[in-house]
């Protein structure tokens, strides 16, 4: 019965054996108004093939706004959420954002396993 579930208990058993990928779990965008700019935000979860938190996996990732591309990135906290933003005057109906790579310093990056790549607003 333990094995079954063993690969979800592993990190807590042995610490020092690093989970073997990650992936993307989540993309939320949002569009706060701040200060006289519009905040394009990415709120990009990592979760390892576990389905746990990765932290510090630093997320790239590519705004498109009005047919323009902008490169961020971001580092995840604790619960693998890394927020990135991209600042503009310019108020767009629409805009799109897409993870190009996320790395970590023992993780494999799977973007074969991720829920989703892009996102909409």
């Amino acid at each position: 019965a333990f094995a079954s579930y063993y690969t979800q208990v592993m990190p807590w058993l042995d610490p020092t054996t690093p989970a073997a990928s990650m992936h993307v779990d989540s993309i939320t965008l949002t569009k706060p108004y701040v200060r006289r700019k519009y905040n394009y935000t990415a709120t990009v979860v990592i979760k390892d093939e576990s389905g746990n938190p990765v932290n510090g996996a630093t997320v790239n990732g590519t705004f498109t706004v009005s047919g323009r591309n902008r490169s961020t990135s971001a580092v995840t906290g604790a619960g693998g959420t890394a927020v990135l933003v991209y600042k503009s005057r310019r108020n767009d109906n629409g805009f799109s954002f897409c993870v190009t790579n996320v790395t970590h310093a023992s993780i494999t990056y799977n973007s074969a396993d991720n829920v989703e790549t892009c996102d909409t607003y």
